[in-house]
């Protein structure tokens, strides 16, 4: 784990892994993704590594909550909410 202090622990999708169920944690560290059955699956994202973050969609009159994580060196993470 990156951070030491989680300011915010929500459940997510990550489509990286076929639709992997498990938690975001974001805090002083960075971003970082833990699958719920197999702790193998996971992302960690140092801030230092991130670009730009872009939160919620809209689509033909709806909401999708969606989070993007776009890095430096290493492309787009997508992770639904």
């Amino acid at each position: 784990m990156i951070n030491e202090q989680p300011r915010l622990v929500m459940p997510a999708t990550s489509f990286l892994y076929q639709n992997s169920y498990g938690n975001i944690v974001i805090g002083d560290g960075g971003f970082e993704y833990f699958d719920n059955k197999d702790r193998r699956k996971f992302i960690e994202i140092p801030w230092s590594e991130v670009d730009y973050v872009m939160v919620s969609v809209f689509f033909k009159g709806h909401w999708i909550p969606r989070i993007q994580v776009v890095t430096e060196k290493n492309g787009l993470f997508v992770k639904s909410c």
